[in-house]
C-alpha cells in the first residue's frame, strides 16, 4: 500500500466516523421532523459502510490478484498482445498509405485501397486507446479505489455516486480488460497478423480484408461496452442505488 493510499484511507475513515456521529446526533435530536430524523440511521449506516471498505481494502487487493490468477490472464500478456498487433497494424497502414499515395501520383484512385487505409487507421486509433486505458487501469486502479472510498465517505452522500463509480470502474476494468484477448479468440477473430499480410498480395483482393478489420473494431468496442455496463451495474450496487446496500447494515443500528 502506498503512502497516498494510506493517507486517503485515513481521511476516509475520519470522514466515515464523522458521518456516523452526525447521524447519531440527528437520530437523538428531540425534534418532530421525521424527514430530518430519517437521515440519522441513514448516515449511521453510511459511516459503517465506509468503515467496511477501509477495513477490507487490503483484502480487496489480495482478492483482485487471486481473480487475475484464476482467470489465467496477465497484464503482461495483454499489453504484449496489444503492442505486437499495434506494430503490425501500423506497418500495414504505412504500406497501404504509401501504395495509395503512389497510385494517386499516376492519377489512379483505387477505392478499396483507400477504404483499407481508413480501416487500418481506425483500428490503430482503437488499439492506442485500449493500450492507454490499460496502462491507466493497471498503474492506478488501487489509487482510484481509495479515492472512491474517500468520496463515498463524505457526509450526506454528496459524492457517493462518484465514489461508487470510481470503485466499480477500477475493479471491473482491472479484472476484465486483460480477458479481452480471450474474448477476441472466443468469437474467432484475431487482430491483423501474418494471415492478413499473406492476403495482402496481388492475387488477393484487398477488399476481402475489410470485413475482418471492421469486425475486429466492432468486437473491441463491444467488449469495452460490456465492461462499461458491468461497471455501471456494480456502481449501482456499491452505491446502494438499488434500494439497499449490498448487505444489511441496519442490523447494527
Amino acid at each position: 500500500m502506498t503512502d497516498f493510499s494510506q493517507e486517503a484511507l485515513e481521511i476516509a475513515s475520519a470522514l466515515g466516523g464523522l458521518t456516523y456521529v452526525i447521524g447519531a446526533l440527528i437520530y437523538a435530536l428531540p425534534i418532530p421532523f421525521r424527514g430530518l430524523k430519517d437521515w440519522g440511521p441513514t448516515l449511521m449506516g453510511d459511516g459503517i459502510y465506509v468503515a467496511f471498505w477501509t477495513a477490507f481494502y487490503s483484502a480487496i487487493e489480495g482478492l483482485m490478484s487471486t481473480v487475475e490468477t484464476d482467470l489465467g490472464v496477465t497484464w503482461k500478456h495483454f499489453l504484449s498482445f496489444i503492442d505486437s498487433n499495434l506494430s503490425t497494424v501500423a506497418l500495414l497502414f504505412i504500406t497501404v498509405s504509401t501504395a495509395s499515395a503512389l497510385l494517386q501520383k499516376f492519377f489512379i484512385n483505387y477505392a478499396p485501397l483507400t477504404m483499407l487505409s481508413l480501416g487500418l487507421s481506425t483500428l490503430t486509433l482503437v488499439l492506442v486507446a485500449v493500450k492507454t486505458l490499460g496502462y491507466l487501469v493497471k498503474e492506478n486502479w488501487s489509487i482510484l479505489v481509495v479515492i472512491g472510498i474517500m468520496l463515498m465517505a463524505i457526509p450526506f452522500r454528496i459524492a457517493r455516486s462518484a465514489g461508487a463509480t470510481l470503485i466499480s470502474f477500477s475493479i471491473t476494468f482491472y479484472t476484465g480488460l486483460p480477458v479481452m484477448v480471450d474474448f477476441l479468440n472466443l468469437i474467432q477473430f484475431s487482430l491483423p497478423n501474418n494471415s492478413i499480410i499473406d492476403k495482402l498480395n496481388p492475387a488477393y483482393p484487398i477488399i476481402h480484408t475489410m470485413p475482418t478489420i471492421f469486425a475486429i473494431i466492432l468486437s473491441i468496442m463491444a467488449y469495452i461496452g460490456i465492461l462499461t455496463a458491468i461497471a455501471a451495474d456494480l456502481a449501482d450496487t456499491i452505491g446502494g442505488y438499488r434500494g439497499r446496500l449490498p448487505f444489511g447494515i441496519e442490523v447494527v443500528l
